[in-house]
């Protein structure tokens, strides 16, 4: 939750270390949790078992599970749980103005209308054709530029500027491979 002032607050359950460092201390309250940034925070979205926030200078900090890297960190020591124990600056990733995380991978809008993701790609939800997971931040090729971007359990959703919506995952016992145009209206999608 993050309040009119900037504070971000979490609560439930910490077994993957997403509202403190002290792993499976579960938090009945809402729990301030600490970020490095002096940017305002913009935005947060969480993931079944990591979190991750947009702040006001476009950048992005994750934190939780980061076993299929959907924290966007490349683990060069591993911990022996995967987690990531703070809020931790995704390196290479700039000019984001939407994040969206879904089960375990994440997906960024950059102000010029490109998309960067990573984390897992079990689904082909990041449409990535030869990867079951993406180690670091990739930039997708699209043909047009992005307007909104949504991630769902196993698929992702994206809303061109042309207001076409395209979608890549398992959505409804059908996986598609890649980003396809799933629905383009007359009028154009707005939302």
């Amino acid at each position: 939750m993050l309040t009119e002032s900037g504070h971000l607050y979490g609560w439930g359950s910490n077994a993957q270390l997403m509202l403190s460092n002290k792993q499976g201390d579960y938090k009945s309250k809402p729990t301030l949790i600490s970020v490095p940034s002096s940017s305002p925070i913009k935005q947060v979205s969480a993931g079944c078992t990591f979190a991750c926030i947009l702040c006001e200078d476009g950048h992005i900090y994750c934190w939780g599970d980061n076993k299929q890297n959907q924290c966007g960190l490349e683990q060069t020591t591993p911990t022996p749980s995967g987690f990531i124990t703070t809020p931790t600056l995704v390196p290479g990733v700039e000019d984001v103005v939407a994040i969206s995380c879904g089960s375990d991978f994440t997906l960024c809008l950059t102000k010029s209308g490109e998309v960067i993701v990573f984390g897992s790609n079990s689904k082909c939800q990041l449409s990535l054709t030869s990867a079951k997971h993406s180690v670091t931040p990739t930039k997708l090729k699209l043909p047009l530029p992005i307007r909104q971007v949504a991630a769902g359990l196993d698929f992702s959703v994206l809303l061109a500027e042309d207001g076409t919506v395209y979608a890549s995952g398992y959505i409804s016992d059908n996986t598609y491979f890649q980003f396809t145009e799933v629905m383009s209206m007359k009028e154009g999608c707005t939302a």
